[in-house]
Parts: structure tokens; C-alpha cells; sequence
């Protein structure tokens, strides 16, 4: 169970004769069944401030979106045929900086040399 904390000022607790819970509010005289810990005029609300700078809220959002250094557009990755899941795998394991990982992916295949646009040309 968790544990919603005392019952707000003027308010009661009791289990009725066949076993349900009943809060009581002696404040107003009534009775209800679900917790008044639990209604939405008793939780705090956070506002935020209300800014109309949209055009330096978006400079900063891109400023954030920017890496800090220049990421290179390729990530070279050497597989062996023989071994392409777990050369791929390891490779891009070893990778320490994780902005690489958003460049482009390059898989060569050791001792084989073409593009693959597609389909392997040679």
C-alpha cells in the first residue's frame, strides 16, 4: 500500500458494517467513498511561466541539437565474411564515442573491395 499521508482537516475514516471503507467530512456533513487524498483539487499544480520568445526558445533548442564537436559522416566498419555478426558487433561495441553511432554506417568486407548501393558492384 502507499502511503497517502494524514487525512486532509475535518475529515474521517471508518469502515462500514460490511467492510468498505467510507470517508466521512464533518466540515460540509457528507460521506463519499473514494479518498479525498486522492482528488485532484488537493494535488499541488505546477505552471509554467508563460513566455512568447518562441524565436529564441527555438535558437536554444537547435543549439542543444548540435553536437560539440564535428561528427564524421561515415563509421567504417571491417567485418569478415565469416564472421560479419560478431566483427559488426564488436566493432560497433568498441565505439566509445556515441555521437559516431549517428553517422552513417560503412560495412567492408575484408579482402573485397566495391559499393554496395543496393547491391554489391564491383
Amino acid at each position: 500500500k502507499v502511503d497517502l499521508g494524514p487525512l486532509p482537516k475535518g475529515w474521517e475514516m471508518k469502515q462500514s458494517s460490511n467492510g468498505q471503507i467510507v470517508f466521512i467530512d464533518h466540515t460540509t456533513k457528507s460521506t463519499q467513498w473514494e479518498d479525498p487524498r486522492l482528488q485532484a483539487s488537493n494535488k499541488p499544480t505546477f505552471q509554467m511561466k508563460y513566455s512568447r520568445d518562441y524565436k529564441q526558445k527555438y535558437a536554444n533548442f537547435c543549439l542543444k541539437l548540435k553536437p560539440s564537436h564535428p561528427v564524421p559522416t561515415n563509421l567504417d566498419i571491417p567485418v569478415r565474411r565469416a564472421g560479419v555478426l560478431e566483427d559488426s558487433y564488436n566493432a560497433i561495441m568498441n565505439i566509445s564515442d556515441t555521437e559516431r553511432l549517428k553517422s552513417r554506417l560503412w560495412v567492408h568486407f575484408e579482402g573485397e573491395h566495391g559499393y554496395d548501393y543496393g547491391g554489391l558492384a564491383r
